[in-house]
């Protein structure tokens, strides 16, 4: 498992990074494993979020509403 590479990660991180890789490996976890897991729980969270969302449902029924409704929209959005 890769800790990161110098000089963007320090000596001190590296070691903190070690270390939380012990203690998964510990408690019988694949730390590359959990790493992977977490980086993939963050992608769903960041494309499931609100903003994202509502600027898709937004973009799509721009198209249906009037002007000054669609200012109150975009407002409530914000």
């Amino acid at each position: 498992m890769a800790l990161g590479q110098y000089p963007q990660i320090t000596l001190a991180n590296a070691r903190k990074r070690r270390e939380e890789a012990r203690v998964l490996l510990a408690n019988g976890q694949d730390p590359g494993a959990a790493k992977q897991a977490a980086k993939k729980a963050a992608l769903i969270n960041e494309a499931s979020s609100f903003e994202l969302i509502a600027g898709v449902w937004y973009g799509k029924n721009e198209a249906v509403r009037s002007p000054g409704h669609d200012t109150t929209v975009k407002n409530r959005l914000i």
